[in-house]
């Protein structure tokens, strides 16, 4: 499968780099065009119709979240490229959307090509997880709610509906306040990352993490339990105790 990329970075050098990587590691992908900055992205897009774009956040003319802002659909792939920064990097993460961290490794732009062209061959639409990141990146905190691909579509959920997540091999169950579950291939340890500026949430065990907002009691000897307002009851792992003590204590 041939797929039609373009690449948009102020910086020559940067896309140089990927160029090459491109080439050398992703031979289905095709460079049809690159652009220096915002506006000259815009324009390339709509010339080139490409599947696939790989994005710099932070451009001349605007930055990557005001280009994408002109789209009223968004038909192709985005892999933002990009320096750490830490809201722009959580935004992503929490809109189900891919990045790629300068410098480029290559392992990296490899699994982040065939998560791409995944997408590109069951012709999913990513308008709405970009207009979720664009509601995101206007906020100094993010907004509470977590994209999730849902049988096919992208869900977003309220961080405050989630009454408890858990693991499930190579998966994981994220069960609501009203009782719904919902399986997200998002394993637990993926979600507990991007959860972590939350101290909404709290892991008491290898395979759960529960919303502090939701725990009714707690024991502080054995057996370690915890209750949730559902009735669910988990084991407090030894390792957790201390931790867990602490952050529901101070409640």
């Amino acid at each position: 499968m041939l797929i039609r990329a373009v690449l948009i970075d102020d910086e020559a050098s940067n896309r140089d780099v990927l160029r090459k990587l491109l080439t050398r590691f992703c031979p289905e992908v095709e460079i049809v065009g690159e652009a220096a900055h915002a506006n000259a992205g815009y324009e390339l897009i709509h010339k080139v119709k490409p599947d696939l774009v790989f994005l710099d956040i932070q451009m001349p003319q605007g930055n990557a979240f005001s280009m994408l802002n002109k789209f009223s659909t968004i038909d192709f792939r985005i892999i933002f490229v990009t320096s750490y920064d830490q809201y722009a990097v959580k935004a992503i993460k929490f809109s189900a959307l891919d990045y790629l961290l300068k410098p480029v490794e290559v392992d990296d732009l490899i699994q982040a090509v065939e998560r791409a062209k995944s997408t590109i061959i069951k012709t999913e639409n990513q308008t709405s997880q970009v207009v979720h990141l664009l509601n995101n990146a206007k906020e100094v905190e993010l907004e509470k709610s977590l994209a999730i691909h849902d049988r096919g579509k992208v869900r977003f959920i309220r961080i405050g509906d989630i009454a408890f997540m858990e693991s499930d091999v190579n998966y994981a169950i994220i069960h609501l306040q009203n009782g719904e579950k919902i399986v997200t291939s998002r394993i637990l340890k993926e979600l507990e990352e991007v959860l972590e500026d939350y101290k909404l949430f709290l892991r008491i065990n290898k395979s759960c993490i529960v919303n502090v907002n939701c725990v009714t009691q707690y024991s502080k000897k054995e057996p370690y339990t915890l209750t949730l307002k559902g009735g669910q009851e988990f084991e407090i792992s030894r390792r957790k105790k201390q931790e867990v003590n602490e952050r529901l204590d101070g409640l």
